[in-house]
């Protein structure tokens, strides 16, 4: 569950101008299958629905908006859910891609040590 503004705000923080306000929603998020997105490198879509008409907004990400909203959210995540998400991608690695991406942190961790 989740909310969005009803209008575009041209601020960072905060909801914006006081006739402004936040709609109720509930988000979901799905791989898009348009032509659409795949002309334009898009990997992601956000979808914002109002509860109470229907009404949507979405947001497509490309590959890179979608690793700095990733890389963001994941550091304001507490550990418990760090952890879950952690299990969860590692468990849908293969074998070899999950050996490939533990080697490279251990190498990376080992080169830390050495050097500090």
């Amino acid at each position: 569950m989740g909310f969005i503004t009803n209008q575009w705000v041209n601020v960072v923080e905060g909801i914006g101008p006081a006739r402004s306000t936040v709609a109720h929603v509930t988000l979901g998020a799905s791989r898009p299958r348009s032509d659409f997105s795949r002309e334009r490198g898009l990997v992601m879509r956000l979808v914002a629905r109002k509860t109470a008409s229907g009404e949507q907004h979405v947001v497509h990400f490309d590959s890179d908006d979608l690793l700095s909203f990733l890389e963001c959210a994941v550091k304001e995540v507490g550990p418990e859910l760090r952890a879950q998400l952690v299990s969860r991608i590692l468990g849908e690695l293969s074998d070899e891609e999950l050996v490939s991406a533990l080697d490279g942190q251990v190498s990376r961790r080992c080169s830390r040590r050495a050097a500090g």
